[in-house]
């Protein structure tokens, strides 16, 4: 009877290490499968997050340049080059007037800091970032230091010896515009990386997109001929420009999977944002408009706020 009962009892050790093999190998199939679905997720939220964050940011500064020059007439609506008026092919100053605030000077604008008097000095404030320009395409930034009852004290913001480059008189038609300035540019942050940056005057700087590997503006006039960026100066700006392509190339988070990210490429058309009409039948003078749309506050209607500004010299 013993031999009967040791057949009956356990396993043999060939049946164990057959039962392991078969365990291992499913073991082993599981692990492979696992972790390749585990970076084939990682890669998929690797490129997911790239393509975003590089279509985020081109239609950011996209809807920017797209405005520019609202409510400024016939100023620069865009510099080729940084917020401080440094040029540089990588970055990109966007210029409007939201408000629509603007005034024409009364007496001529000779020395920084003298109070001036200004038709609409009262929609200003001191502080504001403003554009002081006239008929002949000249054009400054500045800041609003002091305001009268009907003056404005003007600093100059670009020029090292805080001296305007040249005066602006009535008789050239000049007027001084409140201006939103948006800045888009490359720079380093604190980690090493680079990223792309977004400034808007008076607001803290924001990060659009982090591992750049290119950003660039190239200009097209009406035609779609390639403009130099170099004739776009900041002092005379060209209103030449009929559009901007913005090329945005992202590198992959070297912490994350290596992928390849496309560029993001856009052509964005610029718009005429004003308009001259004769100011009267017999065109001794005429009158340059901007125009801005927004929504009342309170009752939630649309609203047109219209500005004007007039040239005193006859036509003829």
């Amino acid at each position: 009877m013993l031999p009967a009962r040791r057949r009956q009892a356990g396993f043999t050790l060939i049946e164990v290490m057959i039962v392991l093999a078969i365990t291992l190998l499913i073991a082993a199939v599981v692990y492979r499968i696992t972790r390749a679905s585990w970076l084939l997720y990682r890669t998929q939220v690797q490129v997911t997050e790239r393509g975003f964050s590089a279509l985020r940011a081109v239609d950011d500064m996209a809807v920017e340049i797209a405005r520019a020059g609202f409510g400024l007439g016939d100023a620069g609506p865009l510099f080729p080059g940084r917020l401080d008026g440094t040029a540089a092919p990588d970055a990109i100053t966007v210029r409007s007037n939201p408000e629509g605030i603007a005034g024409s000077f009364q007496e001529d604008l000779t020395d920084p800091g003298q109070l001036v008097r200004v038709e609409g000095a009262e929609l200003f404030a001191e502080g504001d970032d403003v554009l002081v320009v006239d008929e002949e395409k000249a054009m400054e930034r500045a800041q609003v230091v002091r305001r009268g009852p009907e003056s404005l004290g003007l600093r100059p913001r670009e020029t090292p010896d805080g001296q305007f480059r040249r005066p602006f008189r009535t008789s050239v038609g000049a007027r001084v515009l409140k201006v939103r300035e948006v800045g888009f540019y490359l720079k380093t942050d604190r980690t090493g990386v680079v990223v792309l940056a977004r400034k808007v005057s008076g607001q803290r700087e924001q990060t659009l997109a982090r591992y750049v590997e290119e950003l660039r503006f190239d200009y097209v006039d009406a035609e779609s001929l390639p403009r130099d960026p170099r004739s776009l100066t900041a002092w005379r700006p060209e209103r030449e420009v009929a559009g901007v392509r913005i090329t945005l190339r992202l590198l992959a988070n070297p912490d994350l999977p290596s992928i390849t990210v496309p560029p993001v490429s856009v052509l964005v058309s610029l718009e005429p944002q004003s308009a001259s009409i004769a100011f009267d039948a017999a065109a001794y003078h005429t009158v340059g408009l901007a125009g801005v749309i927004g929504q009342d506050p309170a009752s939630g209607d649309r609203k047109v706020g219209m500005h004007a500004w007039r040239n005193t010299i006859p036509l003829f």
